[in-house]
């Protein structure tokens, strides 16, 4: 198992993947609550101050909540930011609105690491199986919003019985520490998007989306009806998707 492994490690020939996933808008808006520094000290419990990440710190100063985020700093096109380049953001207390659109950007697609969830995306997950190496690799995935039916299927698939553990017994066998930031008092907490952030949204996730459709579509265990119903989930948000991966 690897959560975000620096080197892949996980990673050889000849091997079955299972990923777990859910709908990249949510998870992005999630990461954002999750991990805003401010958060951070309600949110992780071993959190110090002194481990506030530079690039998160630069995200939550230039934008004062997700709306912000969104409806301003991701308002325009993609700026020509490509960190695989060697290019660097300027870190200061006086960004100016263009260095803060930089931010917002790169953070969100993932180009630059914010407390890190947001750079270990899809993309980065699944760009090994995109490898000729990877190319008859089995991959298995299982999507958040329907996880007793997949982990149904996949048990089945591997030999079980499909049967899944009931709803009250799950938390215990999985361990009681389970840290959801939308029950705590957070310093930053609207994560309500207006029609033009989500907007804004879409277009900004535009390739995140179209690698999560990738691993649904290549997932094993997922029919063609559990890919529309997830893609019609992701439409709710984002309506100019279709099942068709398309070039962004």
């Amino acid at each position: 198992y690897s959560h975000y492994n620096y080197q892949g490690m996980c990673y050889g020939e000849g091997r079955s993947y299972l990923y777990n996933v859910r709908n990249p808008i949510h998870r992005i808006k999630s990461w954002y609550l999750y991990e805003h520094f401010l958060n951070q000290p309600k949110t992780q419990t071993n959190f110090k101050s002194k481990m506030a990440h530079c690039s998160n710190i630069m995200l939550g100063t230039c934008y004062k909540d997700f709306e912000h985020l969104a409806s301003v700093g991701l308002s325009g096109p993609r700026p020509p930011f490509e960190s695989s380049e060697g290019m660097l953001l300027r870190v200061a207390t006086n960004l100016t609105t263009d260095e803060c659109t930089d931010w917002a950007w790169a953070t969100i697609t993932g180009e630059v690491p914010a407390s890190y969830h947001n750079a270990f995306n899809y993309d980065w997950y699944y760009a090994p199986m995109l490898e000729e190496k990877y190319r008859n690799s089995e991959v298995f995935v299982l999507r958040v919003e329907h996880l007793d039916q997949d982990w149904g299927v996949v048990d089945k698939m591997v030999g079980g019985d499909g049967k899944t553990l009931a709803g009250d017994v799950m938390p215990a066998s999985v361990g009681a520490n389970v840290n959801v930031a939308k029950d705590k008092d957070l310093p930053v907490r609207n994560s309500t998007l207006s029609a033009f952030g989500w907007k804004n949204l879409c277009k900004a996730m535009c390739h995140e989306m179209q690698t999560y459709k990738a691993m649904l579509q290549r997932a094993v265990n997922l029919n063609d009806e559990d890919v529309r119903e997830s893609v019609e989930e992701l439409r709710e948000i984002c309506p100019e998707e279709t099942v068709e991966i398309r070039e962004c």
